[in-house]
């Protein structure tokens, strides 16, 4: 009798234990995809230069990153002005109406500096580790010219194997980032790699203007690999290029065709053979979008061709499954199809208004239109140098909520451009590097430790309540008219979430008998917002 009972908890188990690895990739997938609100953030500044005396202005753009539409979920808007040692040197609180915010900054004398940083965020946005705050550098323009000064011949070069790992015998990528000690990028074109005994791979390797550089080359086994650098100022030097370990396979993206992704597995021929006809998966995601692709190695499919219509515009996330559904190898890319239902084809007119004293610009759109349209705009001289913003609204929307730094880029996605696609490539290989937190996104639902805001916190207590007759506090903003009814706890105290505008007044009456207002004696603080 114990045998049969052993041998049917045996069956049992081995049951169990074969019904859970029934999971497939696209349920593996689904239960990373959160519901949270993602909202991220642009800012149009009139200006990135100005003089003391003039004010920066600006017009803000809160999305829901998901729906890629207005964030109806926030009223709050956090914009802060920092000096170059982080300090806070003005701090407004800006009401969102429909996911868009204006305000202004008075550029007077506390700006004593010739650098600061624009910051804006929400509350809620922060439990997001890729929601960065939006940036934005400013300059201070006087009599100094600060291009004399003369920079620290300090620097950093660091590399970033394609799909997170280099594998032994096999062609390989890396992304490289060659920048100063203050992280900004720099342009060189003599970068060589190197094997230990010094023989030259690849000479004349090139960084671009914001210090990013790729190459390729075959990795030996049992060897090891340098980068040699020789700056314009300061000393020779030789970077170790770290072989992973315990990893056989990785994954590989040509981005550069028109209609067509091109991914390709990196893996050594030993590797085919002893892995032939095993069924790896090859999944591509963005947000709740997913685009599955069984790929079985063999010497005849080491490429997949997608076409772009299939995938979603904007970054994707490709990730290489194995036949255990743990993911071995993922890379980032922009997709640059149109998406069509995001573009609208406009005729633009200007021109002087009859006094001949401002500017009259005509849009009209060659389609009608079935939702409404919002346009801010800066009219500058065509050969300002007061106006060159770090990013777009496409690098806000589409590309830096996906990085791990903020990629100072204007990208156009009205024309496809071979140079501009790579050059946006190896920023997603070397910042995209890492980004892909498999335990984060396998934890479930976030800590919200911030909440959504919506207004600003009111708390009160109203002292002398007789909680048999009065049970309602009213509030009453004087400027704008808003009011709220507000039941009183036990303790008399209450709390609610107000609009409040900057030198409104905020009335407290307590509701007495027959619904008459009474003069209370008040306890009130205005919330943690304004802190």
């Amino acid at each position: 009798m114990r045998k049969k009972i052993l041998l049917f908890f045996l069956s049992f188990l081995l049951t169990s234990y074969l019904f859970s690895q029934k999971k497939t990739v696209q349920e593996v997938l689904e239960n990373t995809i959160s519901n949270e609100t993602l909202e991220n953030i642009h800012f149009h500044l009139n200006k990135t230069s100005f003089t003391r005396g003039e004010h920066l202005w600006f017009a803000a753009y809160v999305q829901d990153q998901i729906t890629q539409l207005p964030s109806q979920a926030t009223t709050n808007l956090h914009v802060a002005i920092y000096d170059t040692a982080g300090n806070e040197v003005k701090r407004n609180l800006i009401l969102v109406e429909n996911g868009m915010a204006t305000g202004d900054f008075s550029i007077d004398s506390t700006f004593v500096e010739d650098r600061y940083l624009v910051l804006g965020w929400t509350s809620y946005m922060k439990n997001f580790k890729k929601l960065a705050p939006y940036t934005q550098q400013i300059e201070i323009i006087d009599e100094l010219n600060y291009d004399d000064v003369e920079s620290s011949p300090e620097f950093t070069l660091e590399t970033y194997p394609e799909g997170g790992n280099l594998i032994a015998g096999a062609f390989n990528n890396i992304g490289i980032r060659y920048a100063d000690q203050n992280g900004k990028g720099i342009a060189l074109s003599n970068i060589k790699l190197v094997d230990m005994q010094g023989v030259v791979i690849t000479p004349n390797i090139a960084t671009n203007a914001e210090g990013f550089g790729k190459v390729g080359f075959m990795v030996g086994r049992d060897k090891e690999y340098f980068l040699e650098i020789k700056p314009q100022k300061g000393k020779k030097a030789k970077i170790p290029i770290k072989i992973s370990i315990n990893t056989d396979i990785g994954l590989s993206i040509n981005n550069l065709g028109k209609r067509k992704v091109i991914t390709k597995l990196v893996l050594s021929e030993e590797t085919i053979s002893k892995r032939e006809d095993v069924t790896y998966t090859l999944a591509i995601v963005q947000n709740n979008k997913i685009f599955l692709q069984e790929w079985k190695i063999n010497d005849d499919s080491l490429t997949i061709a997608i076409e772009r219509d299939s995938l979603p515009h904007g970054i994707n996330t490709a990730i290489l499954f194995d036949e255990k559904l743990n993911p071995v190898s993922w890379r980032l890319f922009f997709n640059h199809v149109v998406n069509k239902q995001r573009m609208v084809k406009m005729a633009i007119d200007h021109g002087m208004n009859t006094p001949q004293d401002s500017v009259e610009i005509n849009l009209n759109t060659t389609d009608s239109l079935t939702v409404g349209m919002n346009l801010s705009v800066s009219v500058l001289p065509s050969n300002t140098q007061a106006y060159s913003p770090q990013n777009s609204l496409v690098s806000s929307f589409l590309i830096n909520p996906y990085v791990n730094s903020r990629i100072n880029s204007n990208y156009d996605v009205k024309d496809f451009d071979r140079y501009k696609n790579y050059a946006l490539d190896v920023k997603l290989l070397v910042e995209g590097w890492g980004r892909y937190d498999w335990e984060e996104r396998t934890n479930g639902q976030i800590n919200a430790d911030f909440k959504m805001e919506s207004g600003i916190e009111v708390v009160g207590k109203i002292l002398d309540a007789d909680l048999q007759e009065e049970k309602q506090a009213y509030l009453m903003t004087l400027e704008s008219k808003s009011m709220l009814f507000e039941d009183l706890k036990e303790d008399k105290s209450f709390s609610t979430n107000m609009v409040l505008y900057q030198n409104d007044s905020l009335g407290v009456s307590l509701i007495g008998k027959k619904g008459l207002l009474v003069k209370p004696r008040v306890e009130l603080q205005i919330g943690k917002s304004l802190q």
